[in-house]
């Protein structure tokens, strides 16, 4: 390990001085960037003051891919797309918690954008942020083309990579293929 020496250096005091957003966005579910959500999942995201103000929560607003699911200042609140059983809103002194239930499922491999945009009470701070994540894939891969290599096996292309099951083809063809090499006996 190699060491600094200064002679003639001295240090009287040290101060550290951190700052903290006062307005902050945690505890998000589906969390950003994460990928593979279900179809049928919550979204749920909390707003905490770090002074001692707390959130102004006629000045929370939420948008789900540019369709606003969050209104603090709105009777209802919740916008009836994302009104569903689970959806809630929650406040304490510091923190405003949001719950948004959507009615109809979320599209298969959609990114979906998140903006929140609220202020403390009194407006000393403020937030506007976006994330997003990813919905799981359910769409079904779909047949582009049909061969028969024998009386009773047929090659079929899929328009994405199909894995065949172990127990439904010969020993011979039980690894993954390509899609367009995926032989299945009729």
């Amino acid at each position: 390990m190699s060491t600094l020496e200064l002679p003639a250096l001295y240090v009287d005091s040290v101060a550290l001085v951190v700052t903290t957003p006062r307005l902050v966005l945690v505890n998000r579910d589906p969390s950003p960037g994460e990928s593979g959500v279900p179809i049928d999942a919550t979204i749920a995201l909390e707003l905490v003051d770090t002074g001692p103000d707390g959130v102004e929560r006629s000045t929370a607003r939420v948008w789900i891919d540019g369709v606003l699911a969050f209104d603090g200042s709105a009777v209802p609140e919740l916008a009836p797309a994302f009104a569903g059983p689970l959806a809630s809103v929650t406040q304490t002194t510091d923190t405003l918690r949001v719950v948004l239930h959507p009615v109809a499922p979320l599209a298969s491999l959609a990114t979906v954008h998140v903006r929140v945009l609220a202020q403390t009470v009194g407006g000393a701070a403020s937030l506007d942020e976006v994330y997003s994540f990813v919905v799981e894939d359910r769409t079904a891969p779909r047949v582009v083309g049909a061969q028969a290599l024998a009386q009773k096996t047929v090659r079929l292309g899929f328009d994405e990579p199909v894995l065949v099951p172990s127990g439904r083809a010969s020993s011979s063809r039980r690894r993954a293929r390509r899609p367009s090499q995926s032989p299945s006996p009729v």
